[in-house]
């Protein structure tokens, strides 16, 4: 990042030339090294990949267009361009001084290829504890850091540090299969021994386990059935058209959701994986409440799109690259945890009904219209006690009876990502309907 405002200058007043005003230019560069395991091959398949990477992004125009380039050598301010085309580019200001987030073990080193691998083997050591023919399919583990520096003509002059790890597993026993992806601060963030037990609780529903009966009752909702629900309302909690959907969902006393529930976007969240004192314009991040004790409040907007009768604006503008230009997005979407609530008890609560433990794929939403249907699996429960296994089973039902539905929010929030980092804790639910007979997916 040397020489960042040098480069700047030069390049700003080259563009100015072109009529191009507006200008923003930004810097990142990251190290990451991934190691991947797999079962083919009388000894398994072992790959390392260490990256190095650094790149430039550029954004310029006025009102009557704009222009994106980006590139991986220092840009030419007197070279080719783009021409500036299509929507207007107008920057956001700058705004009272940033003082930028320090990342748990932003400094630690990488993980080695011998840690990665000690870790992955522990894994499956837990794991054939628990269940002696399981075997893992394959394993990615990736552990990185990057930092990066944004600067533009209105005066924005933003500087981050991140580190993340990123874990993904497939494992199989007998015909069935379980696969995961899990984010942390770092490759050490990561239980290992606890993934393989609960991988191979995983593996033991699918195949000892029965259809579910049918019918309706209370439902707890682990952590990763939780995400997967919240996920699915995306076009609810995100963008202008949230509030159109809104009116469609609430009830007559105008409520989207019970008075447990409250859900959040904090890009700033302390302790969260993407934390950062500002987006990817250089736009503070704060805490914003989307839904409130079941009142929908606002959407998540940016700060183009944020206007008094439409709700408050935050640092929401993602780069998931220096190679495309930053987008609308959540950083750290979330339901309150209660944490007077333990999860047990919840469970303990429910004289008939069921324990989903985790969804089977993405489900189908349409929020808009106001239906859902998720595959899951889990445990039958009788007098608040696990009675059987249960393979595959389809919630549906109404969205707005979903949340409306909402009894009860423990205090094991959870975080994984699917596209983006969404968090949930074990939800009790009542009010959705179980379809036994559909085939899931």
């Amino acid at each position: 990042m040397r020489d960042a405002e040098r480069r700047f200058a030069r390049l700003a007043e080259a563009l100015s030339r072109r009529r191009l005003a507006e200008v923003e230019l930004y810097l990142k560069r990251g190290r990451s090294h991934r190691v991947e395991l797999g079962a083919s091959g009388p000894r398994g398949r072992r790959l390392e990949v260490r990256t190095e990477e650094e790149g430039w992004a550029v954004r310029a125009g006025g009102p009557r267009g704009s222009l994106f380039s980006c590139g991986t050598r220092e840009p030419d301010p007197g070279g080719s361009w783009p021409a500036a085309r299509g929507e207007p580019l107008q920057l956001p200001a700058p705004h009272e001084e940033v003082s930028e987030l320090a990342p748990d073990q932003v400094d630690a080193p990488l993980m080695v290829e011998s840690e990665a691998i000690d870790r992955l083997q522990r894994f499956e050591t837990a794991l054939r504890r628990e269940l002696s023919d399981a075997r893992v399919l394959g394993a990615v583990l990736d552990d990185g850091r990057s930092e990066a520096r944004l600067l533009s003509s209105r005066g924005v002059d933003c500087f981050q540090r991140r580190r993340a790890a990123a874990l993904y597993i497939e494992v199989i026993a007998g015909g069935t299969r379980r696969s995961a992806q899990l984010a942390a601060p770092s490759a050490a963030g990561f239980d290992v021994e606890a993934l393989g037990r609960q991988f191979a609780t995983r593996l033991s529903i699918g195949r000892e386990g029965a259809p579910a009966e049918g019918g309706s009752g209370e439902m707890v909702l682990a952590p990763a059935v939780a995400i997967r629900l919240l996920a699915g309302l995306l076009p609810l909690l995100v963008g202008g058209d949230g509030w159109r959907i809104a009116r469609q969902l609430k009830n007559r006393r105008g409520w989207v959701g019970s008075d447990r529930l409250t859900i959040v976007d904090d890009g700033g969240l302390a302790g969260g994986i993407l934390a950062a004192a500002s987006d990817g314009e250089g736009v503070p991040t704060r805490e914003v409440v989307l839904i409130e004790a079941g009142e929908y409040r606002q959407p998540l907007l940016s700060w183009r799109e944020a206007a008094p009768a439409r709700g408050e604006s935050s640092g929401c503008m993602l780069r998931p690259s220096w190679r495309q230009p930053p987008e609308p997005g959540p950083t750290h979407l979330y339901i309150r945890p209660d944490s007077r609530i333990a999860p047990a008890d919840m469970i303990s609560s429910v004289a008939g009904g069921y324990y989903w433990l985790d969804a089977l794929s993405a489900g189908r939403f349409d929020p808009a219209g106001d239906r859902f249907e998720l595959p899951v699996y889990g445990f039958r429960l009788e007098r608040g006690k696990a009675s059987r296994p249960v393979s595959a089973a389809r919630i549906r039902g109404s969205i707005g009876k979903l949340l409306r539905g909402i009894r009860g929010v423990g205090r094991d929030c959870a975080f994984s990502p699917h596209g983006y980092l969404f968090g949930a804790p074990t939800l009790l639910v009542e009010g959705l309907e179980l379809d036994a007979t559909a085939p899931p997916g």
